[in-house]
């Protein structure tokens, strides 16, 4: 079954309706979703693409993404691909829409929205994923930092965006953090 997806202006109106392959050829605006799945420990879960993928095989990305089918909006697609990628069913009131952009990298290029959400569920992936784990936020962007060229052009686009809400989750282990740490170990002045 061949894939159509909407072609969009910047604001996300839709001119027209074409194949995946098409809007990738041409280098036309459509659609994505990319979510961000937190366990309850405030990891956040990392997937290695499938090596089947057309589009960046076997590259990283945190922690799903998708092309938001034609006539669909950018929240049915995140509920659809949470279940296709990490297996997953899940509620649309269980994601928390966090921003909105464009992003320009070969071949994609994409009006993404992004969403977060947590789980207790353990992420079953599917065919379109090859491996995937939960891992500290802070060590995810530390990676990213050092390390891009594993990661999809996508993600590595939205690192930047995305870093506030890695270095916000409860398993941050970066500086503000640690002197959290050292200022409660502080011995406390006798009266």
């Amino acid at each position: 079954m061949v894939e159509r997806v909407d072609v969009v202006d910047k604001r996300g109106k839709t001119c027209m309706t074409r194949t995946r392959t098409d809007v990738h050829k041409s280098g036309l605006l459509h659609q994505a979703v990319f979510v961000l799945v937190f366990n309850k420990r405030g990891e956040v879960f990392v997937q290695q693409r499938s090596s089947k993928k057309d589009v960046f095989p076997g590259l990283h990305e945190a922690s799903l993404s998708g092309h938001v089918k034609s006539g669909e909006t950018p929240l049915q697609a995140a509920v659809r691909e949470t279940k296709e990628e990490v297996g997953l069913t899940i509620k649309a009131s269980m994601l928390k829409k966090r921003f909105t952009t464009v992003i320009k990298t070969v071949p994609e290029y994409e009006r993404i929205t992004v969403y977060m959400m947590t789980t207790d569920k353990e992420p079953k992936p599917g065919r379109e994923v090859k491996v995937g784990t939960f891992m500290p936020a802070g060590m995810l962007d530390a990676i990213v930092r050092s390390e891009p060229d594993v990661f999809t052009p996508v993600f590595c686009a939205l690192a930047p965006r995305l870093r506030t809400f890695l270095v916000r989750a409860p398993s941050y282990q970066g500086p503000r953090s640690l002197a959290a740490r050292r200022t409660s170990r502080r011995p406390r002045a006798s009266a």
